[in-house]
Order: structure tokens, then C-alpha cells, then sequence
């Protein structure tokens, strides 16, 4: 036996509906014959308190109870039944939430850092390049 035949499971869901829910933002989980993992898009890897209660509520809900963060600033609802997945975006969308980030869609931005200002060699004294750091607020 092959590696690649080691702990193949058989996907019980037609090809055309994982193509399908792949547009939406959902990846396969190829440990399971019926399980997605859903990818909820946020605003530059932001989101309000508000959004993540209602992404909690719906990875225990519709999933498996799990989150993961992803490289392109999104969020993974893990081990979500293909039947639930619809269900699951309505929710979603009810909290001014959508998955996307996989398929034709758009994909998040990714922040590029410039290597010529960020990547030099640090001083001695630290606080030299504190003048070059973004500025930022705080809450109020």
C-alpha cells in the first residue's frame, strides 16, 4: 500500500456540491467523508466582540465546536457537516458575517512588509527607531 492510500477517507458528498460550497468558502476536511472547514472572512483580521460570540455560537452549532486562524486573516469554523453549512452562513450572515477567502472570490489582503525599512539591524538603544514605528490610538 501507497502513503497516499493511508487514511484516505471517501468522500460521501458529490463532487459538484464540494465544488459548490469550495466557491462559498468551505475546504474539505479529508479526515471525514462529510466535513468542511468554513472560512469567515473578517475586516483586516479584525472583528467586533459582538462577531466573535456569534462565530463561537456557530462553530458549536453547526461545527464542531472549534476555530482556527488562518494566514490570510481568517477565521475556520472546523468540522462542519455538509448539511449545515447553508444553514450555518445564514446564521453568519444574520450577524453581518459571510465565509468566503477560497474559490473565485476575492481573497483577503495580506499585509507585505517593505524589508529595506523594517528589516535593518537594531541599535543599541531601541528607542533610536521607535520615530519610524505607526502610531497608534487607544480605545476610548
Amino acid at each position: 500500500m501507497h502513503i497516499s492510500e493511508m487514511n484516505t477517507v471517501v468522500c460521501t458528498v458529490p463532487a459538484e456540491d464540494v465544488a459548490r460550497v469550495k466557491g462559498l468558502g468551505c475546504l474539505r476536511d479529508k479526515t471525514t467523508p462529510d466535513c468542511f472547514n468554513c472560512r469567515v472572512l473578517t475586516r483586516n483580521g479584525k472583528i467586533t466582540s459582538a462577531e466573535s460570540i456569534a462565530i463561537a455560537e456557530a462553530a458549536a452549532k453547526f461545527g464542531k465546536g472549534e476555530v482556527a486562524m488562518t494566514t490570510r486573516q481568517t477565521i475556520e469554523i472546523q468540522g462542519v457537516p455538509y448539511e449545515n453549512i447553508d444553514a450555518m452562513r445564514a446564521f453568519l450572515n444574520q450577524h453581518g458575517l459571510d465565509i468566503g477567502g477560497t474559490g473565485p472570490k476575492v481573497r483577503p489582503v495580506v499585509l507585505r512588509l517593505r524589508p529595506d525599512r523594517y528589516l535593518q539591524p537594531v541599535p543599541e538603544d531601541p528607542r533610536a527607531v521607535l520615530h519610524r514605528l505607526p502610531r497608534c490610538e487607544a480605545a476610548p
